[in-house]
């Protein structure tokens, strides 16, 4: 226990200094989950401190026989209380109690009977019912970035005990979903049960002290690897007729002394053997839970109205009721259903939820792999794009390579461009790496060994002081053909500088172009204003003689007009003479 306070404590270390360090940047909510996490720490570590008492050897048989059955078990617990004071006294190992796996059809007492051995070993107790639950974070807690991080139910029945070890009772581990069949193998190991990984508070639990009872209703269907793991299967049977009535009269019993339905001493309530045999042959299970149902819904119902009428009606003293078999009859007219088929229909129906569950993890799984393969075939298409980009960088590379060494044109560099076969047939970067540092080596040594050796330039230079007489003959042809080249290279300049005034010139005829627009278009919206002009004159003068004034304004637009096309006709015939002079 002290390693795993050790964790606890290091793990509240951890959270306090995140808290401080991260305490103007954090969220409420973050805030608030680090918070939680340190008051579950600290429960747990106040849990691992405690341990539980179990009754005294007396206390614990009187509670164990309220039990029917289960008789080689309760010896064996009675036994096991009396060891402990050994082993506490003289500091000896305390002997681990077993795994039990009660294995039988429902209401037979496999629950009842795990209750009472924790009541009898004092410790606290919490049911798990695992045919409820798929998702192992249930039971070992969701991960922090999970939307609803929540502890383990494990690590939540140690902070609500407040004690180490208490009895957890594994209901219906043969209806378990296969999710959780990793934790329970290393919950009922008592090997890996001390580190039992919590996700949610990110640290290590110790279970080994809590004391594990497993049920199921069939014992096939239980996992080997589970089944392995319980010390103790106790399989079960259907009820006898004397069992039930053994139940019954001790729910009876209970019922009365709970409510105290006592008379001189005398219980107020009494059902007859005959009235219990009748009571038995109207159930029709293997356990007692009709049998149950039947006493408290119905018998002490009947019995309770009656009384509470008696009282309204001033009796002081109540009158003692006998269930004899005709009561019982009357107050129970029908028999209860068979649960045989109940459990079969549930079962047939447990088997179509499990074909339509199995149809959709198939449905799931056939997704999963389609998206798998999509996966696949974006990370061969990522990995061809990146093997194209190496092909090219090589290639790019090489090339400059040969450009910087300047070979002559006819040197033999690389044979028949042997290197682009090369690196367009290799299959991974790796491959087209190791081409090109082949070939790059292969040019640096070609580029030394041509600066040793005497080039196709320096041999010209040989030839031709050798031969430099016969040359000279020819210096006056030579003299002759630069005086053309010069020529031609004036003819040359004289005809680029042409170009660029005729370039000049069709500039100049654009910008003359969209001066006469410009031109018409305000010629237009001077027409446009005259008009408005004259219209709002008309309308502030009533008066006015058009005959002399409308010749006058006519007169102006016609000057107006003449102008503006006197305009237009110099510039077309401008652009008309320096077209000519083009051509």
């Amino acid at each position: 226990m002290n390693i795993v306070i050790e964790r606890l404590e290091a793990r509240i270390s951890e959270l306090i200094e995140l808290l401080e360090s991260n305490r103007g940047n954090f969220g409420s909510q973050r805030k608030e989950y680090l918070e939680k996490q340190i008051k579950n720490c600290e429960s747990l570590i106040e849990a691992y401190q405690n341990t539980s008492t179990p009754l005294s050897h007396q206390e614990a048989e009187e509670k164990l026989n309220q039990q029917v059955g289960f008789e080689k078990q309760k010896k064996f617990i009675l036994e096991w209380i009396n060891i402990r004071p050994l082993t506490e006294n003289h500091s000896i190992e305390e002997q681990k109690f077993p795994t039990f796996c009660f294995v039988g059809p429902p209401g037979v007492g496999k629950t009842s009977f795990a209750k009472i051995i924790a009541e009898a070993l004092g410790k606290p107790f919490f049911l798990l019912a695992l045919s409820e639950e798929t998702n192992p974070s249930t039971l070992v807690g969701s991960k922090p970035e999970s939307s609803r991080y929540k502890i383990g139910q494990l690590a939540q029945f140690l902070i609500e005990g407040k004690k180490s070890d208490p009895l957890i009772l594994l209901d219906e581990v043969d209806k378990t979903s296969t999710s959780l069949h990793k934790v329970l193998i290393r919950l009922l190991d008592s090997e890996q049960n001390q580190k039992i990984h919590d996700h949610c508070l990110e640290t290590e639990l110790d279970f080994s002290k809590v004391t594990f009872i497993v049920t199921a209703n069939d014992k096939n269907k239980i996992p080997e690897e589970l089944r392995d793991r319980m010390e103790e299967i106790v399989e079960l049977t259907e009820l006898t007729r004397e069992q039930k009535k053994q139940i019954a009269n001790n729910l009876l019993r209970k019922w009365i002394e709970n409510n105290n339905f006592y008379q001189a001493d005398q219980p107020l309530l009494t059902i007859t053997d005959k009235a219990f045999d009748v009571l038995i042959s109207k159930t029709h299970e293997k356990g007692a839970r009709q049998l149950k149902s039947a006493l408290e819904h119905h018998i002490f119902h009947y019995c309770s109205q009656k009384w509470a009428e008696e009282e309204s009606q001033g009796q002081f003293l109540l009158s003692k009721i006998e269930i004899t078999p005709a009561l019982m009859n009357q107050i129970i007219p029908h028999d209860f259903p068979d649960t045989g088929q109940e459990n079969n229909q549930k079962e047939e129906k447990n088997t179509k939820v499990d074909q339509e569950q199995l149809w959709l993890l198939r449905k799931e799984l056939n997704s999963l792999q389609w998206e798998k393969e999509k996966l696949a075939n974006i990370v061969a298409n990522n990995s061809q794009n990146k093997l194209k980009a190496s092909k090219f960088r090589a290639l790019k590379t090489i090339k400059k390579a040969l450009n910087d060494a300047k070979f002559e044109k006819d040197e033999p560099v690389l044979d028949n461009r042997n290197y682009e076969k090369k690196i367009s047939d290799a299959t991974s970067s790796e491959e087209v790496e190791a081409v090109r540092e082949e070939i790059l080596l292969l040019i640096t040594e070609k580029s030394k060994n041509q600066e040793q050796t005497p080039t196709k330039r320096t041999k010209a230079m040989k030839i031709y002081s050798n031969n430099k007489p016969l040359i000279q003959n020819n210096d006056k042809v030579l003299e002759k053909l630069v005086k053309e080249i010069t020529k031609l290279k004036d003819n040359r300049d004289s005809i680029q500088s042409l170009e660029n005034k005729l370039d000049q010139s069709e500039q100049q005829t654009k910008k003359l172009e969209e001066q006469l627009n410009n031109l018409r278009q305000n010629a237009v919206l001077e027409a446009q204003k005259l008009k408005k002009e004259i219209q709002h004159a008309n309308k502030q003068e009533n008066n006015f003689n058009w005959s002399i004034n409308g010749w006058f304004v006519l007169f102006i637009i016609v000057v107006n007009i003449l102008f503006v096309g006197g305009i237009i006709y110099w510039i077309q015939k401008c652009i008309t003479v320096k077209k000519t002079c083009k051509n």
